[in-house]
């Protein structure tokens, strides 16, 4: 043991000489800086310069310091910090961090920054904690607090999700999270004023009146709903004009529907659309399959079928119809139009003609033809007493021509005469200007000139009437019935005695 401690004393005192012993040969700093530059030159070792210049730093060294400032500042540090802190170029830090991820699997680059999955799993803590003091949290909300990417966080969120932040995600919405306390609690609350309604409610004023969270809202009534928990059924999806209808109610209109079709054999869409049905075209068009759909209303096939049967007793009796009188009061006239238009369809098939005034009478051929035979005693008396009364309307320019012949008269003597009258004239004229000169020459020119114009009028006059007497025959304005004489006579007549009375 005393030799033990004598050799302890004898290094103290080695050691102590060695410290006040000066040094014989010693470097400046200027032939350090030469050394250096010579053994990076030789490259026989690798070094990083700092921005001041004064240091080196080997590259395992500049590694050692990244962790280092890593660790001190939580797991999370920027690059441009970094290279200020260790006093070094960016480009240095930049390839080192770039190594460092590369045999580090739980650190990542995200804008810049080194994060390690210590620094993660701190932000998930202060997520929860955040979370359970509101029971609500998106990601729009830790973007602002964390300033990192929002896809980057919902990654971080959910792979944390019931392990270190204890709550759920919205089905519909992945970026909004909710703690179980929360949903279970206005779960309740919703399926209680649902569960109160007896009418159709739009869910806008639910959300309002109860102060409702809407994504939470939709989702919880959408799973209330799909577990039979909720009695009721959602028209309109997410929309703001999403109403949500009690069964109860849906009942009592299926009821109300199904009692006024089995009673009338109609629908009427402006009736269904005050039950609080949105679209009742579409609703009835699913509800019933059989029924034929119009503008404003869609009718059985018992109506369809009665106004078929009636339209074939009006073509076998020879007789009309007014579809209007039995119908009720609430159909269009583009209703009766196309009641018509969809019966008539299968009788025309049949080779049957019917006839549609004012657009809801159908009246049969046959019917049309009768009326029209009520007027041909008419039309034989009216001509006999036309002939009788009123002879001179029926001569005609070739019955003149056969009476003048009869008699000898020849048709063309006037003409004749005239033309004779014109040559006397013509060689009377000549003689009068026989004179010489100038005189003499102006006067035959005048009496050439009038006989030129004299001829041609009294040919084009003749060749007109001669022409105009041959081919166009003298017009006979006859009238057989005025308009309220026709009207007079339909009105008489036995077979329109039902129009009369109506």
């Amino acid at each position: 043991m005393s030799a033990d401690w004598d050799e302890v004393k004898r290094l103290a005192a080695d050691f102590q000489r060695a410290q006040l012993s000066s040094t014989i040969q010693k470097l400046s700093e200027r032939n350090c800086i030469e050394i250096v530059k010579k053994l990076i030159e030789l490259k026989l070792i690798e070094v990083i310069f700092t921005t001041d210049g004064k240091e080196y730093l080997t590259p395992s060294r500049l590694l050692k310091e990244i962790k280092d400032e890593l660790i001190v500042h939580g797991g999370r540090i920027n690059l441009v910090d970094l290279a200020q802190i260790i006093g070094v170029d960016y480009s240095h830090v930049e390839t080192k961090a770039n190594e460092f991820l590369n045999s580090e699997s739980n650190t990542w680059m995200v804008l810049g920054q080194l994060i390690t999955s210590d620094y993660l799993d701190h932000l998930a803590e202060e997520v929860n904690e955040k979370l359970h003091q509101v029971g609500e949290i998106t990601i729009a909300e830790i973007t602002k607090l964390y300033d990192l990417p929002g896809d980057f966080l919902t990654e971080v969120i959910h792979n944390r999700l019931g392990t270190i932040v204890h709550g759920q995600a919205d089905t519909n919405d992945s970026r909004t999270f909710f703690t179980d306390s929360y949903v279970s609690q206005h779960t309740a609350r919703i399926r209680g004023a649902l569960s109160a309604i007896t009418r159709p409610m739009p869910l806008s004023s639910i959300i309002n009146h109860f102060k409702f969270p809407e994504k939470l809202f939709y989702c919880v009534v959408e799973d209330l709903i799909k577990e039979g928990r909720l009695a009721g059924s959602i028209s309109g999806g997410r929309s703001e004009r999403a109403i949500y209808v009690p069964d109860i109610y849906a009942k009592s209109q299926n009821e109300y529907i199904d009692s006024f079709f089995k009673q009338n054999g109609y629908l009427e869409y402006d009736a269904v659309d005050r039950l609080g049905i949105l679209d009742p075209k579409t609703y009835l068009k699913k509800k019933f399959k059989e029924l034929t759909y119009f503008n404003s209303c869609c009718v059985g096939q018992n109506i369809l079928s009665q106004i078929e049967a009636a339209i074939d007793e009006a073509l076998n009796t020879k007789t009309w119809v007014d579809i209007l009188s039995l119908l009720p009061s609430v159909f269009t006239q583009e209703d009766i139009q196309g009641i018509i238009a969809t019966v008539t369809k299968s009788i025309a098939k049949q080779g049957s003609v019917v006839h549609v005034y004012c657009d809801t009478i159908v009246v049969s051929d046959e019917f049309i033809k009768s009326c029209q035979q009520s007027f041909e005693p008419l039309m034989t008396n009216k001509a006999k007493d036309d002939i009788a009364n009123k002879p001179h309307l029926f001569t005609t320019p070739q019955n003149v021509q056969s009476a003048q012949a009869k008699k000898g008269t020849p048709p063309s003597k006037g003409r004749q005469e005239f033309k004779e009258d014109k040559k006397k004239k013509g060689s009377s004229g000549g003689k009068s200007g026989s004179g010489t000169g100038s005189q003499g020459r102006e006067t035959k020119t005048k009496n050439v000139k009038r006989k030129y114009f004299t001829e041609k009028k009294t040919d084009d006059y003749g060749s007109d009437e001669e022409t105009e007497s041959q081919s166009k025959p003298q017009k006979l304005d006859l009238e057989f019935l005025s308009a309220s004489e026709v009207e007079k006579h339909v009105k008489s007549l036995e077979q329109l005695r039902d129009c009369r009375m109506s």
